[in-house]
């Protein structure tokens, strides 16, 4: 039922006005100086009245804003609840595309996988979102924002991973997720705790920082406990055993009773088949063999990874990405082209591949972060498994991992036929040899240790 608005032209009007906050029905009053506030801008359509409607189906009110941005887009602004999880964008993007972010509230970031729009959509039922799939299939045709979006005229909301190829339309509404912040330590030590706590389906090292990894056996989570009891685990109690088929794998510390537990459902015969997270347990973890390498030749990473902070926190500590960056796009295809791991694609955006065909390579093009690890080879040559490092970045890293230098060092750039290609370590100084002779000289040549990684 309207509420204040005394004909048709009144009525259009209080629609254009574009806030998404969902009061009581209490706020009908507000209607008619919304209608007077809108005549002044002269925005009278009735396209704007089907952006979402007066009223939602729990009989709550739509109110409007008093200063629509821009009276021909009229954008939909929606101040979002404090600590809401998601929210309505601000406005509706119009001509060419700025990034993912864009017409979000502050606070508030682009969503960039199905699950979360398919989540945000039910979310926001009450508005009479509804999810349709993601769209639309030819990149070349995007004239629609990415991440998360619906239409103004049916409230149908698509997800959509790729920059648009097109000037946008400008008739999309976006749905944006509270921003959440990643950080990894910024030293290895042998224990750190995770810097999340694993929610959803169950994913194998979740919450570790890049060059961590899973605690999986019982007696290092008591070392771990020990090793930690005066800093981060101060206060936390040592509980022993605690299997679970919804708690993460290893060791953790359950937040609500700050007890310190271990976790091993595969006990026995059969693998547990592992449920949704609880997600109140941080993750303690343990310092591993691998860290993140930036890989562009032609082949399949062995060690993938394939969780959203796992990638932004990797591409951080690689510094493949901008200080700001903070968003990774989750990307599937019947016939995909890109890596089933994290991976940069040509515009630079993080992304993970997420598909059950045949992996794709890296390449040039989609440049994948993957797990590695770093071995020194003093004869021969690095091995199939173990190739030389594949950067001059990549030999600097590699050499801090091994502990072959410490802290800002040069790593000197060679071309001769006459050292071992890639990344090496000779008389206390790091070289990176471009050189691709037909016989290579093998690693020890003239004191020459070769720096080798297997991803």
């Amino acid at each position: 039922m309207r509420q204040g608005a005394t004909s048709e032209t009144e009525y259009d009007t209080e629609v254009m006005e574009s806030n998404l906050i969902a009061h009581t029905s209490g706020t009908a009053a507000g209607w008619p100086r919304a209608a007077k506030v809108a005549l002044v801008f002269g925005v009278c359509s009735m396209a704007a009245l089907v952006i979402l409607g007066l009223r939602t189906s729990d009989g709550s009110v739509l109110t409007v804003d008093r200063t629509p941005k821009d009276a021909a887009l009229v954008g939909l602004i929606a101040m979002p609840e404090a600590g809401a999880t998601f929210s309505v964008g601000t406005c509706m993007p119009v001509g060419n595309h700025v990034n993912d972010d864009e017409c979000c509230a502050p606070g508030y970031v682009g969503i960039t996988s199905a699950e979360d729009c398919l989540q945000a959509s039910s979310f926001l039922m009450a508005l009479g979102m509804k999810y349709t799939g993601t769209k639309p299939l030819n990149p070349t045709d995007y004239d629609s924002p990415q991440g998360c979006w619906f239409e103004a005229t049916s409230k149908n909301v698509y997800y959509q991973a790729d920059v648009p190829g097109l000037s946008l339309r400008g008739t999309d509404g976006v749905i944006c997720k509270i921003q959440e912040s990643v950080v990894a330590p910024p030293t290895l030590t042998r224990f750190a705790l995770g810097y999340c706590m694993p929610t959803g389906d169950y994913q194998e090292n979740e919450c570790c920082s890049p060059g961590y990894e899973e605690i999986t056996v019982a007696d290092d989570c008591l070392v771990a406990y020990a090793a930690l009891a005066k800093t981060s685990l101060l206060g936390r109690t040592w509980r022993g055993d605690k299997p679970g088929v919804d708690r993460p794998k290893g060791c953790f510390v359950e937040a609500p009773t700050n007890n310190v537990y271990f976790n091993n459902p595969d006990e026995g015969a059969v693998a547990a088949h592992m449920e949704s997270m609880r997600g109140y347990d941080q993750v303690i973890c343990q310092s591993s063999s691998l860290s993140p390498v930036l890989v562009t030749a032609t082949k399949v990473c062995k060690n993938k990874i394939q969780n959203e902070a796992s990638c932004l926190a990797a591409a951080h500590l690689l510094s493949a990405v901008g200080v700001t960056a903070h968003k990774v796009f989750t990307v599937t295809a019947d016939v995909p082209s890109f890596p089933k791991t994290c991976f940069l694609d040509a515009h630079n955006l993080l992304k993970i591949g997420d598909y059950t065909t045949t992996d794709v390579p890296c390449s040039t093009t989609n440049r994948c972060i993957c797990n590695g690890e770093y071995t020194v080879a003093h004869t021969g040559a690095c091995t199939p498994d173990f190739e030389s490092v594949l950067s001059i970045d990549d030999c600097h890293v590699a050499a801090l991992r091994l502990e072959l230098i410490a802290g800002s060092f040069i790593v000197h750039q060679v071309t001769t036929d006459h050292q071992p290609p890639g990344c090496y370590f000779k008389s206390g100084q790091l070289f990176y040899n471009t050189a691709l002779p037909t016989v290579p000289a093998e690693c020890g040549t003239d004191g020459a240790q070769c720096i080798c990684v297997d991803v």
